[in-house]
């Protein structure tokens, strides 16, 4: 079983690899699956607030309580609501922190040129 992980991460890299992943401290993630991601089509939200709060990498749930007033992970952690908190922290910064992606990118539009790979695969195969 030590290939798992390995394979794992092989199968995760094809199922997303033209996709924006937007997580949490995904190193961590990373690390486990022995996986990488492009840096443009990666939005971190601990890599992305520790700039913009010049601080350490800020827990989720920190986060989650300074930004959007909501206290989670009080107990038991629920990968779904780590989940819903990561996207809204994302949605609220997306339009600055797309700006900054395309401006690190030559000015390509990372979100929109995923958006219209999108669209073409789900025309070029539709559901049945």
């Amino acid at each position: 079983m030590v290939g798992l992980p390995f394979e794992t991460g092989k199968e995760v890299s094809s199922i997303i690899k033209s996709h924006i992943l937007v997580g949490h401290s995904l190193k961590h993630d990373f690390a486990v699956l022995y996986f990488t991601h492009p840096k443009a089509r990666t939005r971190d939200t601990a890599d992305y607030f520790k700039k913009i709060l010049h601080t350490k990498t800020p827990a989720l749930r920190t986060l989650t309580k300074k930004i959007l007033g909501v206290e989670i992970q009080q107990g038991e952690h629920s990968p779904i609501i780590d989940a819903q908190a990561t996207m809204a922290l994302y949605r609220i910064c997306q339009k600055d922190w797309e700006h900054s992606v395309r401006q690190k990118n030559r000015g390509v539009d990372i979100l929109k040129q995923t958006l219209d790979e999108f669209k073409a695969n789900a025309v070029a195969s539709p559901v049945p």
